[in-house]
């Protein structure tokens, strides 16, 4: 069941999906989305017009003028948790999680509530047409599936492509929140790993400077009782 504030939220973001996609596609329709329920969406893709070259050789490709399909279900707890976005069609995607899952990490871990649908869409939408940005770890791991032919499909979440977020950067250019949002998820997975440690490090200094107020604390303690003793030897 979809509560009046969500299915309210969700009238928003279709109108607003709508008007983006028309944007984007230019008058074409290399991406269409239907509405089966509120809380369900269908997405067609067209494939690109040659077989993909940057996915292992493994199961069906995308050839031209072939719908590529996906549903999206949102959650009850959506936008706090991210939609579902896998493939409907009966062909196994190697550059698709198991389960033909879109393999973006903004679907998992780094997800948040200030991104819209929009996002996910173009990173299929790019993702199917092979033009996957260099700094995705999208490369080792198809290097790793052509050594070993028992794991062809991908295994690990990758940063949405840096395409993808250019092309969001072109449709909110007049919403400068939106492009804060943009700017600030679009990170290469080495400037994801200096943001964990350095996150790590202010922890750490955050417990050594709690830990220093709590010396501090008994030191004053110690001392004021000190002084206390003092003052009755004295009078003694």
């Amino acid at each position: 069941m979809v509560d009046k504030r969500m299915k309210r939220r969700l009238e928003i973001e279709w109108k607003e999906l709508q008007k983006h996609l028309q944007q984007f596609c230019e008058g074409k329709d290399p991406i269409t989305v239907k509405q089966l329920a509120p809380e369900l969406w269908k997405v067609s893709f067209l494939g690109p017009k040659q077989p993909l070259k940057r996915v292992p050789q493994k199961g069906p490709l995308p050839k031209k003028d072939r719908s590529i399909n996906f549903n999206i279900e949102f959650p009850e707890d959506w936008p706090c948790k991210p939609p579902l976005m896998y493939s409907t069609d009966r062909e196994d995607y190697p550059y698709l999680l198991p389960g033909n899952h879109a393999p973006f990490d903004i679907l998992k871990a780094n997800y948040a509530a200030a991104m819209t649908i929009l996002f996910p869409i173009l990173g299929i939408y790019f993702l199917i047409n092979g033009n996957i940005a260099t700094e995705s770890n999208a490369a080792v791991q198809q290097k790793d599936n052509r050594r070993q032919p028992k794991q062809a499909r991908a295994t690990q979440f990758i940063p949405l492509p840096s395409c993808a977020y250019d092309a969001l950067r072109k449709i909110y250019a007049d919403n400068q929140v939106m492009v804060v949002v943009c700017n600030s998820f679009q990170m290469t997975v080495e400037q994801r790993k200096k943001r964990k440690e350095l996150a790590e490090v202010d922890q750490k200094i955050e417990e050594q400077r709690k830990r220093k107020l709590s010396i501090e604390e008994n030191i004053r303690e110690c001392q004021a009782k000190r002084e206390n003793i003092e003052e009755t030897r004295t009078s003694l």
